[in-house]
């Protein structure tokens, strides 16, 4: 058992430092929105899943069928 949590420091590291170099999120809703987003990009990053390809293709699923196909779990996770 470690006794840090450096492993989750490193894990949002990129997701603070964006919301830093982007002056902050300046609304509760932009501050919601990148949580989801970054929650999003980690988890598909942790599955060794290619990001964004994945987002793209999620995307224009929506676009063609207006249904979100492949990131189901995270509609769910969020609603």
């Amino acid at each position: 058992m470690l006794f840090e949590n450096n492993h989750a420091e490193r894990t949002i590291h990129s997701a603070v430092v964006m919301r830093k170099n982007s002056d902050c999120n300046r609304s509760f809703d932009g501050a919601k929105t990148q949580a989801i987003l970054m929650s999003v990009f980690q988890t598909l990053k942790q599955r060794n899943a290619n990001v964004t390809k994945t987002i793209v293709h999620a995307l224009h699923q929506f676009l063609t069928t207006k249904k979100i196909v492949g990131l189901e779990i995270f509609i769910r996770k969020f609603e």
